[in-house]
Formats: C-alpha cells, structure tokens, sequence
C-alpha cells in the first residue's frame, strides 16, 4: 500500500511481489481515504479543461451525420 501510495506503478509492484496476475496484487490493495481525495481531485481538474462546446462544435459534421440516420 505505501508504495502505491508513494506514486509506484502497480504493475511494477505486482512484478516486485512475484505475482504472474495483476488481479492477485489488486486483492491487496485497498485504497485509503487520501488516495480517494486526491483521485477525486484530479478528476475535477479535468473535467474543469474540459470545453464540451469546443468538442460539439468540432465535430458538427459528425454529429449532423448522426442526427440524419
């Protein structure tokens, strides 16, 4: 856990621990209260550069297509 907390790839611990699955690493992994926040913070820092008027607007023809099935 302090290593998944420290930024350590999973993959890479489960490499450490011998595992040949990266299910079995994951059942020994349980997220704390911390890694919750900061996940949930860098979710809102994305969706906050996120222009859905800008993507709409891109892809208009595409949507028009859409619309016309």
């Amino acid at each position: 856990m302090h290593l998944l907390q420290a930024g350590v790839d999973l993959t890479v611990i489960k490499n450490w621990l011998g595992h040949v699955n990266l299910s079995t690493t994951h059942s020994y992994i349980e997220i704390d209260l911390e890694m919750k926040r900061k996940a949930l913070l860098s979710r809102d820092s994305i969706a906050k550069s996120f222009d859905l008027n800008q993507l709409l607007k891109k892809n208009e023809d595409i949507i028009n297509w859409l619309e016309a099935l």
